[in-house]
């Protein structure tokens, strides 16, 4: 308990107030799928198409911070942690079945997602993530689809 009241002690100058009284819906972890590769800005031809792409040691949790209010936070392979909405960004559910739900994401770098998480049939559950990343301040344009493992996901925090 002590180690867990001090990391949101810590936390909280870093990421906000609203994160560290954030309610966990699931965590999700190493994504892989495929991405295109645009012609365009420092991207040559040859180097242009699809690729396998992955995030490796990538994890994101989504948060519930407030009534119809949610963030993303997300640990890269680098170990750094960014909150998506400290960054700027837009989180907005797009849709909620009993066990599933959609949440677009949209950065002030250009760059919009959508976020799916969901329950399988066989009980397991994952998260795929949409990517188009672009716009005039973009070197690399890229669009790409990725599935990730997830925890369990508390649907009933989605509202």
């Amino acid at each position: 308990m002590f180690k867990k009241t001090m990391t949101a002690l810590v936390l909280m100058p870093v990421v906000g107030c609203g994160v560290a009284l954030a309610q966990d819906i699931t965590t999700c972890k190493n994504p892989q799928g495929y991405a295109h590769f645009h012609h365009k800005g420092i991207v040559s031809e040859r180097d242009s198409g699809w690729r396998e792409n992955k995030i490796t040691d990538g994890m994101l949790t989504l948060n519930k911070i407030a009534p119809g209010k949610y963030d993303i936070l997300m640990r890269d392979a680098g170990d750094s942690l960014r909150s998506f909405t400290q960054d700027g960004a837009e989180i907005l559910l797009l849709r909620k079945g009993s066990d599933d739900a959609a949440f677009y994401v949209a950065h002030s770098g250009g760059a919009i997602e959508i976020y799916n998480f969901w329950k399988s049939a066989d009980g397991k559950y994952y998260y795929d993530l949409l990517q188009s990343k672009g716009g005039n301040a973009a070197p690399i344009h890229v669009s790409s689809v990725m599935l990730g493992r997830c925890t369990s996901i508390d649907f009933n925090l989605i509202n």
